[in-house]
């Protein structure tokens, strides 16, 4: 068994496989012989060893290339590799991580599936750039988890005010301390559902009248 997993190791790092630039050391594999699935994802999510994140990141599991996709220790030329795996679960685990690359954000950012799209949209880590091209995203789960985001800018917090779908607004205002510049922009929608969250926010007083022109 033991010559069969180092000549597989050797056929696979060494047999044209161009993408690594360099190939793991084989003695840090003899340790993963005979590990569980679960025992490999769980050492793929919390490693900080290049060589076994190389390993983890073309295992066959997706289980197992997820979790080191997420891992913010994973080197980054692997990064374009996982951004092309056939699993959606590699690639929306990989638009997790908060080490993500700009130009690997970018690319999930118009991943066909939503699934892919909102975990890019909540990643904290994703530049203002990428966060301000979902904020029409023809799945309102996106722009929800958008507004979700902990690190929101107020610029494209007022283009969430200003353009996104009412329950994406609403998760705004309850998930973030909003500048006065994005409440105003918000009262100006004049939609009762979002200045109804504003008051439950203590953002408006509770008798505020938005058809009174005295309140702007």
């Amino acid at each position: 068994m033991k010559r069969a997993f180092f000549s597989f190791l050797a056929i696979f790092f060494l047999g044209g496989c161009n993408i690594l630039p360099q190939g793991p050391d084989e003695s840090v594999f003899a340790e993963l012989e005979g590990k569980s699935i679960q025992e490999l994802t769980r050492m793929a999510k919390d490693t900080k060893d290049e060589n076994l994140l190389r390993y983890f990141a073309h295992h066959q599991n997706e289980g197992v290339r997820s979790d080191a996709a997420k891992n913010p220790n994973l080197p980054e030329d692997l990064q374009p590799k996982l951004a092309e795996d056939d699993s959606w679960l590699v690639r929306q685990y990989l638009g997790a991580n908060r080490n993500i690359l700009p130009s690997i954000a970018a690319k999930l950012s118009i991943d066909l599936l939503p699934e892919i799209r909102w975990v890019v949209a909540k990643n904290p880590s994703v530049s203002e750039e990428v966060l301000l091209s979902f904020v029409e995203d023809e799945n309102t789960e996106v722009q929800k988890k958008l507004a979700q985001n902990t690190n929101l800018s107020t610029a494209v917090m007022l283009e969430i005010a200003k353009r996104s779908d009412i329950g994406a607004v609403i998760d705004l205002i309850r998930s973030h301390t909003v500048p006065p510049e994005v409440i105003e922009e918000l009262r100006s929608r004049k939609e009762e559902s979002i200045l109804e969250e504003l008051r439950q926010q203590g953002d408006l007083p509770q008798n505020s009248d938005e058809n009174d022109s005295s309140s702007f």
